[in-house]
């Protein structure tokens, strides 16, 4: 549906606590808005992982029943928080990557499918109102440009 329905079930989350709370961050982390991960939910699922409230496991599950496959905004996040895990996260979190390899696995061929034939098409040209017109190389006032200074020849022997 959209973006309100995705923030409403983080909040709901959030409300029920516990592990729930820890799922939201993750959800809000790899949200279907553009941009980056917020990098405040990010911070908040490193710490919860260093201090082991939050298991390695919750956060590969969470992550695969995000809806990655039909939204490539939540792919490419899941993508980045994964790595932001790698590099910030506690080695312990490696001990249990079989879900994680499966989950990369299943992202990797999903998104290696070629797009149906109507999104893999180049898009349509822009309507003729939004081209620059055309100078026909030239820049002539009757065009709509000023005319360009005429720069001094340097061939001339002094």
């Amino acid at each position: 549906l959209g973006h309100g329905w995705e923030e409403m079930g983080a909040r709901v989350l959030k409300m029920m606590g516990g592990d729930r709370e820890k799922q939201s961050w993750l959800i809000k982390a790899t949200s279907k808005r553009a941009g980056v991960p917020k990098p405040k939910h990010v911070r908040r699922v490193v710490i919860a992982l260093w201090d082991q409230t939050l298991t390695p496991s919750l956060v590969w599950s969470t992550f695969d029943a995000r809806t990655w496959r039909s939204h490539p905004i939540v792919a490419l996040k899941i993508l980045s928080v994964v790595l932001k895990l790698l590099q910030q996260a506690p080695p312990s979190l490696l001990e249990d990557t079989v879900p994680l390899c499966k989950l990369l696995t299943a992202m990797e061929e999903h998104w290696q499918q070629p797009y149906p034939s109507s999104l893999s098409s180049p898009p349509p040209p822009p309507p003729a109102a939004f081209l620059p017109p055309d100078t026909g190389g030239t820049r002539s006032p009757e065009r709509g440009f000023p005319p360009l200074p005429q720069q001094p020849s340097s061939n001339t022997l002094a």
